[in-house]
């Protein structure tokens, strides 16, 4: 199966409701339908828009891919975000579309499958890891990169206080903290960010509504994240880095791999910056992640 999340200039994500007599009948889902046998995803986007919306799309590149098991049947979704394309959206087999914000997606009804579609959307696609960052460095980021303070040498008192300094100063910005769940509600923090020292001791999910992520290394990591109900990863290192001696670099091929099997949302870390990002989403990951690349 092939999908799109056409996101308009306000935001907003297309929605179309399922016929109630088709699997999963009655609820919401991101446009799209199956590929034809000897026809490319892109090309199955195309044609499927063209007939479910009437429009064409100009400029898209991939979301996410989810394999989903609903015990009668298995399904492979390809989802592609469209931020520009053709025509006007309308529901041309009579089906009822609607345009939501991102933030309303958590309270529809949607096919299993399209749940890990939902948090890529809403997820940023760059994190930027850093220890002191100065205004100009600040400044000189992307507004819609989140940031991680990730500065082991402080005592416990002296991280909370500097990032409560930064929290206070940089309101705007989307601030996770590193390890520290116990943060992320005092200081309405936007997520908190677990190394395997300590995540590989928690039993299940933090019960946060901020996000909650992970550092990983392997397929053992993204299995057992996943199951604790994580909303995302960063999985390192894909390329050579002077962080990592002595560790072997996954490469783009297992870092796509590794992607392919799992639901969580993923992003590269590790000898990549923003210059890979459009890499790294062809890999099927969320985005990359680093530090050196965004001082």
């Amino acid at each position: 199966m092939v999908a799109a999340a056409l996101i308009d200039a306000h935001g907003r994500v297309l929605l179309a409701q399922r016929p109630q007599r088709a699997h999963q009948g009655g609820l919401w889902e991101f446009p799209g339908g199956k590929i034809e046998a000897s026809e490319s995803a892109t090309a199955a986007l195309r044609r499927e828009l063209q007939e479910e919306i009437g429009v064409t799309p100009v400029h898209a590149r991939p979301l996410k891919a989810v394999t989903h098991d609903y015990g009668d049947r298995r399904v492979h979704l390809a989802v592609w975000r469209v931020d520009a394309w053709e025509g006007e959206a309308i529901g041309r087999e009579g089906q009822a579309i609607q345009w939501v914000s991102l933030a309303e997606l958590a309270d529809r009804a949607m096919p299993a499958a399209d749940r890990p579609i939902c948090q890529a959307l809403r997820l940023p696609e760059q994190i930027a890891i850093v220890a002191d960052p100065s205004p100009v460095q600040l400044q000189g980021l992307p507004a819609n990169v989140a940031l991680l303070l990730r500065a082991p040498e402080l005592s416990a008192s002296a991280y909370a206080e500097r990032l409560q300094r930064l929290r206070r100063d940089w309101p705007q910005r989307l601030w996770y903290a590193h390890d520290r769940v116990d943060l992320v509600q005092p200081l309405q923090l936007a997520g908190v960010h677990a190394s395997r020292r300590v995540w590989q001791h928690w039993q299940e999910r933090p019960g946060l509504s901020a996000w909650c992520g992970a550092s990983a290394h392997d397929g053992e990591d993204l299995q057992h994240l996943q199951a604790l109900g994580l909303d995302y990863v960063t999985l390192s290192p894909v390329q050579p880095t002077n962080s990592h001696i002595g560790q072997p670099a996954l490469g783009w091929d297992r870092f796509a791999a590794l992607c392919s099997g799992t639901t969580l949302c993923v992003y590269a870390l590790g000898g990549v910056g923003p210059a890979d990002l459009a890499r790294a989403w062809q890999q099927g990951g969320q985005g990359v992640a680093g530090i050196s690349a965004y001082q």
